[in-house]
């Protein structure tokens, strides 16, 4: 009996899966299928309840919102959501549910494009690039490839710059997917930044010893986006190290901190200063147009502070101010002078305690106009922190962030502008977008964005979720 039941079961597992199998492949490829919205009207239901989706997460900037990546966890799905800073509400959203993300989001030079990489869930051979348009949520393009490129440096209207992972070799294809070229860096060379502006592709290169270079050392480079030929190099300081976020393009300029850490004593809390060399080289011909030596705040125990660099206005397009959903507001407060900014916590020579500083400089021509900070208390133990407590606005305004307490657990958090060198504190509100209590806290974890005429302040919620205060 057991024998003759066993083989009625298999059999009707059998009939079963036969009739299943065109719904099972049919869900399949709806899965592969992504579902987006640019207008909130169309399912403001199913979009507020797509604002509580992510944990713990910081967002990518852009001009049109605060764009978050959704359920940061391991595998991460190639799902965003846009933000609007000023309401908190969802703009639009991608999802793509069997697709993993490979990286982070990546904005074009002009911030217009968004580009969302990763392989198949099901079939990690099957790896593709989907080019967003950061306004409305548009796709513009899709890209596929036989597994992966590598990592996606940097993109422009119809270019993709892939980096062989662990090679000196990096490739731009067009977006169908189409080789168009590839070039190689110096020997023991891996890009880990760029960006495409002006005809160039500007690449920071870090390089470890070989042959012909007895220390590890960065450079930085730059090829012709038409044909991948070599347009200049220049080599950076080999006692120096250019972090990626150190690393910025601005119309015709490449501007890089080149950091140097001199150590002040031994052991695991050793104190460290860090000496700032601010370079700028012409995009066109790699020509040093300025260099500001020896810029110092003090020294510091904690290695993430190791200072931040900011451009007032990073990009000239879209100088006016404009709404996640592409609506117009009214003009972002430009200053005629744009400012390259260092922004780090340290310890003063002069006073006692650990405070954050700000240094600005004039971005045409290197001039240091001022340098002021603010009292901390509580120093960041995590460079994601530190990069969060500071931005700068397209007015040169910069805002930051401090805990003064010397207590994590009894935080006293404050925000701070500095205007023309002159210091002020800001009142946040006590509530966030969402209507929710900002918490005692918020600094911790707190990423400022520059948005329309003020800043974004967004922190982790009780609930583990990010929420948002604007001031202007």
């Amino acid at each position: 009996m057991r024998r003759k039941v066993g083989v009625f079961a298999v059999a009707v597992v059998l009939l079963l899966a036969a009739a299943l199998a065109p719904a099972m492949q049919r869900w399949a490829e709806l899965a592969n299928q992504d579902v987006r919205t640019g207008d909130t009207a169309v399912n403001e239901a199913g979009l507020d309840g797509l604002a509580a989706l992510s944990g713990v997460e910081r967002f990518t900037d852009t001009p049109y919102g605060l764009l978050r990546t959704d359920h940061p966890a391991d595998p991460t799905p190639q799902a965003v959501t846009m933000l609007d800073p000023a309401t908190g509400a969802a703009v639009w959203y991608h999802r793509r549910w069997n697709w993993l993300a490979s990286q982070p989001p990546v904005l074009s030079h002009p911030q217009d494009l968004v580009a969302l990489t990763g392989p198949r869930a099901d079939d990690r051979g099957d790896f593709q690039v989907r080019v967003l348009r950061v306004r409305d949520g548009e796709e513009v393009a899709t890209a596929g490839f036989d597994g992966s490129p590598g990592t996606l440096l940097a993109l422009a209207d119809d270019r993709l710059l892939f980096a062989e992972d662990g090679s000196a070799v990096f490739h731009v294809y067009d977006f169908g997917g189409n080789l168009l070229w590839d070039a190689e860096m110096p020997p023991g060379c891996e890009g880990n930044a760029a960006q495409v502006a002006a005809g160039r592709v500007a690449l920071l290169a870090k390089c470890v010893p070989a042959p012909d270079r007895p220390v590890a050392r960065d450079y930085v480079l730059a090829f012709d986006l038409d044909d991948g030929a070599t347009a200049w190099e220049q080599e950076v300081d080999k006692a120096a190290e250019v972090v990626p976020d150190s690393f910025l393009v601005s119309g015709d300029t490449v501007l890089i901190d080149s950091r140097i850490e001199h150590r002040v004593t031994d052991g695991p809390f050793s104190a460290r200063r860090f000496e700032h060399q601010l370079i700028a080289y012409g995009l066109d011909d790699g020509a040093e147009r300025w260099h500001m030596r020896d810029q110092s705040f003090g020294s510091t125990n904690s290695s993430a502070c190791g200072g931040t660099l900011h451009l007032s206005q990073p990009t000239a397009a879209l100088g006016a101010g404009v709404a996640a959903g592409g609506e117009a507001r009214a003009d972002v407060p430009k200053a005629e002078r744009r400012t390259v900014q260092i922004i780090e916590c340290y310890t003063a020579k002069d006073r006692e305690g650990s405070w954050l500083g700000v240094m600005s400089y004039d971005a045409d021509t290197g001039e240091r106009l001022y340098k002021k900070a603010v009292r901390l208390g509580y120093t960041p133990l995590d460079p994601e922190v530190a990069r969060g407590w500071g931005t700068v606005l397209p007015d040169n305004r910069a805002v930051l962030a401090a805990d003064q307490s010397l207590d994590p657990n009894r935080p006293d958090c404050h925000l701070y502008e500095v205007a023309g060198g002159d210091v002020a504190e800001v009142a946040l509100p006590a509530a966030g977008t969402e209507g929710t209590a900002v918490p005692a806290n918020w600094c911790h974890d707190a990423q400022i964005s520059a948005v329309a005429t003020g800043a974004a302040i967004s922190y982790v919620d009780e609930d583990g979720t990010r929420g948002i205060a604007v001031v202007s």
